[in-house]
């Protein structure tokens, strides 16, 4: 990695698995192929379900609502990741979030007081992770890198950073 060039980052796809609607989906398309679940559905279909007359292929419709789950979740995902940019440059870390409206936060290194990441159990699966960046001005941190894959290797590179910020500060002070 060289130092001073900017590195621009966005969510991983990974984040995709995490979703719980994407198995919700997936499971309900699989158990439409499946003899005993097929026929427990035209036998609700065939007890007119709270009264509904169902005109239409009962099966394909549910699959349909599968695929559209699927598809759904596949959408908000990249709307996600595009949501998100980050940018690690030679001075200062920051965070863009947005498509139409835009949020920025911009942390130069020498105020940098903490970097620390979190891996929730199934972020460690897919070796993603939150990267959280602190100031001395706020307890929360300032600036948060959500969903970046290998986290411990971009928090040694902004710790690397602090560093050297710290080094150059004390120098010339």
């Amino acid at each position: 990695m060289a130092t001073d060039k900017k590195i621009y980052l966005r969510p991983a796809w990974r984040v995709l698995f995490l979703s719980h609607r994407l198995y919700i989906g997936l499971l309900l398309l699989i158990l439409t192929f499946v003899p005993w679940f097929q026929l427990q559905l035209l036998q609700l279909r065939a007890s007119n379900f709270v009264g509904l007359n169902w005109d239409h292929d009962f099966l394909f419709w549910i699959r349909v609502a599968g695929v559209g789950i699927v598809a759904l979740v596949l959408l908000l995902t990249i709307v996600y990741r595009l949501r998100w940019r980050y940018m690690i440059g030679p001075e200062a870390i920051e965070s863009m979030r947005g498509l139409i409206g835009r949020d920025e936060r911009r942390v130069e290194y020498r105020n940098i007081r903490y970097v620390r990441f979190y891996q929730s159990l199934f972020q460690r699966l897919f070796l993603i992770g939150d990267v959280m960046v602190g100031t001395a001005a706020t307890d929360d941190p300032e600036v948060t890198l959500y969903d970046v894959p290998n986290p411990g290797r971009w928090k040694k590179w902004v710790q690397e950073k602090q560093r050297l910020a710290d080094k150059r500060s004390n120098e010339t002070g």
